[in-house]
């Protein structure tokens, strides 16, 4: 995959393939880095749920 949507868990580290131009065997580099995963979307959208409810529930009490 060259790049896009990655449906996965974080990772803390970044996988380069690089093929070997002689011989064609790939190998793996791996490099430091951060690429976010799934959990941040869930996690966003939990909060965004919670605030939601929250300003839904409070709406309602002052209006009685």
């Amino acid at each position: 995959m060259m790049g896009g949507a990655r449906a996965g868990f974080s990772n803390t580290s970044i996988v380069h393939v690089q093929m070997d131009e002689i011989t064609g065997i790939e190998s793996k580099r791996y490099e430091d880095g951060f690429v976010p995963g799934i959990e941040f979307v869930a996690i966003g959208f939990l909060g965004f749920a919670v605030t939601l409810g929250a300003a839904a529930f409070f709406e309602n009490k002052r209006q009685s």
